[in-house]
C-alpha cells in the first residue's frame, strides 16, 4: 500500500509540475508520453483510494496533456471513474469538504470540455450545470465563470449565439469580481 501511495504520488505530482510547461515546452509532453502507462496507473490509483488532493493537483495537467496531444476519448475515460469516485466521497459526507467539492467541480468541467470537443454536448451541459451548482455552493466566482465560459463555449457551437453571449457575460461579470486577468482576458477574447 505505501509503495502504490509513493508511486502515484510521485507521478501525479509530474503531471502538476509539467502542467505549466506543457503549452509551451514539447519536452513536457514527452516526459509525460514516455511514462503514460505509469501516469494511467497512477492516476486510477489515486481515484480508486480517493486521494483528493493528489487527484486535485494532478488534473489541470492530465486533461491539458490529454487536450495537446488530441487523446480526448481517453481524457473521458481517465476522467470519469474520477468524477464518480469523487462524487461518491461527497455524497458519503453529511457535510462534504469544501476541497472535495472544488476538486468534484473542477473533474466535471474538464470532462464537459473533452465531451463537447467530442460532440456530446448534452454529457457536457449536464456536467457544466452541476459544476454550476457545486460553485454557487462553494461562492466560487471564479469556478463559476469558468463553468458559464463552457456552457458558452457548447451554445457557439450549436449556433446560439443570443446563449453564447449570455454565458460569455455571466462569465465576465462574475471573473471581474476575482481580479483573475487571464481568465478575464478570454472571456472578452469572445
Amino acid at each position: 500500500q505505501q509503495v502504490y501511495a509513493r508511486y502515484s504520488s510521485y507521478y501525479t505530482d509530474l503531471l502538476a509540475r509539467l502542467e505549466q510547461g506543457q503549452t509551451q515546452d514539447q519536452a513536457a509532453q514527452f516526459a509525460i508520453r514516455a511514462d503514460l502507462d505509469n501516469i494511467r496507473a497512477a492516476w486510477l490509483w489515486a481515484v480508486e483510494q480517493g486521494r483528493v488532493a493528489e487527484l486535485a493537483s494532478a488534473v489541470k495537467g492530465l486533461s491539458r496533456f490529454y487536450y495537446l496531444t488530441g487523446f480526448l476519448s481517453e481524457a473521458v475515460n481517465m476522467l470519469m471513474p474520477a468524477v464518480m469516485r469523487v462524487r461518491a466521497i461527497c455524497n458519503g459526507q453529511s457535510q462534504p469538504a469544501p476541497e472535495v467539492q472544488n476538486l468534484l467541480a473542477r473533474l466535471l468541467l474538464e470532462k464537459a470540455f473533452f465531451d463537447a470537443m467530442l460532440d456530446r454536448r448534452t454529457l457536457a451541459e449536464q456536467s457544466i450545470q452541476e459544476a454550476i451548482q457545486l460553485a454557487q455552493t462553494l461562492v466560487d466566482p471564479a469556478l463559476e465563470a469558468l463553468a458559464h465560459l463552457r456552457l458558452g463555449d457548447i451554445a457557439w457551437s450549436r449556433a446560439d449565439y443570443h446563449l453564447h453571449r449570455t454565458a460569455y457575460g455571466h462569465s465576465l461579470a462574475l471573473v471581474r469580481q476575482t481580479h483573475q486577468l487571464s481568465l478575464e482576458a478570454h472571456c472578452l477574447s469572445n
